[in-house]
């Protein structure tokens, strides 16, 4: 793959595109089963391509990045993947339903409805029903669907301003990243961050924590696993030299052991 700014937003382009039909395709799949998932939701996802283009011109034309575009490349296929999976999921009743075999079985019953629609004819339909032209309603349960998704509820759902919030501290931590000032501090004080990043890892696992869930829906450490990533970049920048003069297969313990520590702090 070339790595030219403009491969990897015509990589982008293919992508909204291959969104845009999985989103059509799921919305028909619903309607076939009786339900109708949001439009506005699957509108407010492809939506969201153009934050991410904007800060990949940003990236290309602003700073005149010329390192591997593969990595955001790869990251926005994930996130795009990712938001489908959430799409199938939380548009279809199922999964919220306290009956999911309920809800299982009113899909099977609409699938048999649409299958009498479409292909009995007019003598099995007098046969069954008295009526050559009967015809049932298998839209009615799509139709009657609480539209949950409105337009002043996306706007405001934490959901779609998670991802401008990522965007910009994405922005402003690769903006940091360009003073040697500050990679060089990072690099020297990395066992230390591990360390002061414990602090409230332990104080949200220990007291804010409810069923192993964290604001009722993350985890604990996902809060600060990208600092651990910090620390553990860091330590590997200061040390790479020395870990990489091993002993029987192994770095020296005074250069492997902070970062087993900081390696083992989350798991502890």
């Amino acid at each position: 793959m070339r790595n030219r700014p403009s491969t990897h937003l015509l990589l982008l382009l293919i992508l909204f595109a291959l969104n845009a039909l999985g989103y059509l395709a799921l919305y028909r799949a619903g309607v076939t089963r009786g339900y109708a998932p949001s439009l506005l939701l699957a509108l407010r996802d492809l939506m969201l391509f153009a934050p991410i283009a904007f800060v990949a011109v940003w990236l290309a034309r602003r700073h005149k990045y010329a390192g591997d575009w593969t990595l955001f490349t790869v990251a926005i296929l994930l996130f795009s993947f990712g938001q489908i999976v959430q799409y199938r999921l939380f548009t279809d009743p199922e999964y919220s339903a306290k009956s999911k075999t309920a809800e299982r079985l009113e899909k099977m019953n609409t699938l048999r409805l649409r299958y009498v629609n479409d292909h009995y004819d007019e003598i099995k339909k007098r046969a069954l029903f008295g009526d050559p032209n009967f015809r049932v309603n298998v839209n009615a349960q799509a139709e009657d669907n609480e539209q949950y998704w409105t337009v002043t509820r996306i706007f405001t759902s934490p959901s779609t301003w998670i991802l401008f919030g990522a965007l910009l501290l994405f922005a402003a931590g690769f903006a940091l990243s360009l003073r040697d000032d500050l990679l060089l501090w990072v690099q020297q004080h990395s066992f230390l961050i591990g360390l002061v990043t414990a602090a409230p890892f332990l104080l949200i696992a220990i007291v804010a924590s409810s069923g192993g869930k964290f604001l009722g829906r993350t985890t604990p450490w996902e809060p600060v696993k990208i600092s651990f990533l910090v620390s553990y970049a860091g330590i590997l920048a200061m040390h790479y030299r020395n870990l990489s003069r091993t002993y029987w297969g192994l770095p020296p313990v005074r250069f492997l052991l902070p970062f087993l520590i900081v390696a083992l702090l989350p798991v502890i």
